[in-house]
């Protein structure tokens, strides 16, 4: 069971589902991972969404290993996100990608392990985001999955994912062939 969230990026998904977290786990168990002046400067800004303030806690420290490391950037940050995020990510740290595009995940696993990444792709948001406030009416939908040929034991993890998201009241479902459905909005905004 995933007590606490780490994410990384706080952008359009980075807000709605850091404040879909929070409202599910509370306050003090949903951190925004930063450091620098982009720590500073998400520290002091308010942050809303659908019209909600969201109490949001940015920091640059851990008390140890993160639970879920969420990365929610753009895919030219992912690096200088995983060098912030490496110093936290632990034996048992589950990482999850809401990038767009079809390598993150590939990234991510050349990096700390395949074994703590699950695969994941956010399709049919309407978001739309002026600095910090969010607008949306359509939340969409977070397909979560592993590779037809797993060769880790990560199923635990994948249902972990799963439940959280449940629980937080975002429409996330398993998806049999996530390399496919990840194509697939990759062709849709390519196209």
């Amino acid at each position: 069971m995933i007590e606490s969230v780490t994410i990384v990026g706080m952008g359009a998904l980075g807000i709605l589902y850091g404040n879909a977290l929070t409202k599910q786990l509370g306050a003090g168990h949903v951190r925004f991972l930063a450091d620098g002046q982009r720590l500073e400067r998400l520290r002091q800004a308010e942050v809303w969404c659908n019209g909600e303030k969201c109490d949001f806690q940015v920091t640059d420290q851990l008390d140890g290993p993160a639970q879920l490391l969420l990365f929610a950037v753009k895919g030219p940050a992912l690096e200088q996100a995983m060098e912030l995020a490496a110093p936290w990510v632990g034996e048992d740290t589950i990482l999850l990608s809401v990038l767009n595009g079809v390598t993150s995940e590939e990234t991510l696993s050349q990096t700390f392990g395949p074994e703590k990444v699950i695969y994941s792709v956010a399709q049919g948001m309407d978001a739309v985001r002026q600095g910090t406030r969010l607008h949306y009416t359509h939340e969409g939908i977070l397909f979560v999955g592993l590779p037809e040929e797993d060769y880790f034991d990560r199923g635990e993890k994948l249902e972990a994912v799963y439940q959280l998201f449940h629980a937080a009241g975002i429409d996330v479902r398993k998806e049999a062939d996530i390399l496919h459905r990840m194509w697939c909005k990759f062709m849709l905004n390519v196209g």
